[in-house]
């Protein structure tokens, strides 16, 4: 394989076709080289999708379809990077994007994007090494006279570059950081190191007949942004098997933690949905493959000595609010809730309502790319839809903001209001409140 990539890199321009399983050979070979030397980076690397593709320039992480994705050119991978060495850094770089979750941040700034790309290459690129980053990488030795901070964020980092381009555009102000403006100047008149063209909110091109960046749906970005947290925790998690090679720097412990404890959701469902099953909980005998129950017999028909545990069986509902009046971080909250509901081993089957039902589904710790409303508020058909239902669940837990008139028909199960912000729940009836603000 090697002798195969020598020959096509010294030639002129070899098809798509004949760099294709050699770059893609290279990128495992990449991911093997971190999972052995930093395997938390190689597990998130190991965990991508990847697109082979002559539609990108060089190589890049972005938001394509319902997913992040790796998307390569191989030429730019094999003929441009010619060092093993920065293919790694390359691919390391592109990593911590991920991490850092740059990929989704743009949304949240009024910015010039081409100072925010070389700001977000500014704080990944500083913790590239031991590997070498190929010539031409921004760095904060690229601007020694502007007293950048080593581990300070994108933010900061953009601030000093938009007023050093002020400065520079100003021609009456004498700039107090020469060499920096000239070197600003040289970056942004040239071809930028890197390609952040299909972040969350970029306006990009389809790549393949797939969508990406901006042209995604709200909801789905905000499914991807979830899920490439559970790939950054998972990864986490199962790097803390390695020994020396899965010791992570103390930053990079802090900012997980850190991460893992703004996912934690709001509530303690494990003490909450005592409430639940105090009085209303069933029990289900199941087999299992663990050793011999001492505490039941085995059972006529069974195979001999079978395990036995006693099951837990909680059946819950939870109603969403998907009225007008909830944005999109309201949905992302509530979701948390539900996964956290989830955790305890609750069955749930989730509903969506406005001023209707508009779907109901089994929820199964995946959060769904998109909830159906946008209309009014109205309580009553979700309590209407457990009437008919009869005594089938344990408990309903509803999450909403509260703008809406108390329902009138009273639940055949044990209800619980949890209210985000809005006007609190003192209006709502037939169960407890939470307000959450």
């Amino acid at each position: 394989m090697k002798k195969d990539l020598d020959k096509l890199v010294k030639s002129s321009r070899p098809s798509f076709a004949k760099l294709l399983p050699l770059a893609q050979a290279e990128i495992s070979k990449c991911t093997v080289d971190l999972l052995r030397n930093e395997p938390f980076f190689g597990h998130i690397l190991g965990g991508m999708q990847r697109h082979f593709t002559e539609s990108v320039d060089t190589l890049a992480v972005g938001l394509r379809g319902d997913s992040i994705q790796l998307m390569v050119n191989p030429f730019f991978l094999l003929k441009v990077l010619t060092k093993g060495e920065n293919r790694v850094a390359v691919l390391k770089h592109e990593v911590l994007h991920i991490i850092f979750k740059h990929v989704f941040r743009n949304k949240t700034l009024s910015h010039n994007p081409t100072l925010w790309n070389l700001a977000t290459d500014l704080v990944v690129n500083q913790y590239v090494a031991p590997y070498h980053l190929p010539d031409g990488a921004i760095l904060l030795s690229t601007f020694p006279d502007l007293s950048l901070n080593p581990g300070d964020t994108a933010d900061s980092y953009y601030a000093a570059l938009k007023k050093l381009q002020d400065e520079s555009n100003n021609k009456k102000i004498k700039s107090n950081s020469p060499i920096s403006a000239e070197n600003l100047k040289n970056i942004l008149s040239s071809d930028l190191p890197s390609d952040h063209t299909f972040w969350a909110d970029s306006s990009s091109p389809d790549i393949d007949g797939e969508k990406t960046g901006e042209k995604i749906s709200g909801m789905i970005r905000d499914a991807i942004e979830q899920t490439s947290e559970d790939q950054v925790i998972k990864a986490y998690e199962r790097s803390k098997f390695h020994k020396e090679s899965g010791k992570l720097p103390s930053w990079l412990e802090r900012y997980i933690g850190e991460l893992i404890e703004a996912r934690k959701p709001k509530i303690n469902w494990r003490n909450t949905i005592r409430m639940f099953a105090a009085s209303s909980r069933r029990s289900q005998m199941i087999v299992t493959s663990q050793r011999q129950s001492k505490r039941f017999e085995a059972l006529d028909g069974m195979p001999p000595n079978p395990g036995l545990k006693l099951k837990r069986f909680q059946n819950m509902v939870v109603a969403i609010d998907t009225s007008g009046s909830i944005d999109d971080d309201t949905i992302s909250n509530f979701f948390a809730e539900i996964n956290g509901i989830y955790k305890q081993g609750s069955t749930i089957t989730v509903i969506e309502c406005d001023a209707d039902i508009k779907r109901t589904y089994a929820y199964t710790g995946k959060i769904p790319s998109f909830v159906k409303g946008g209309g009014g508020t109205s309580f009553e058909p979700v309590m209407q839809w457990l009437k008919s239902k009869g005594h089938q669940f344990d408990g309903c837990i509803y999450l909403t903001d509260g703008f809406a008139s108390a329902p009138e028909t009273k639940p055949p199960c044990k209800l619980l209001w949890t209210v985000f912000g809005g006007p609190g729940g003192e209006h709502l009836k037939f169960g407890r409140q939470i307000i959450i603000q």
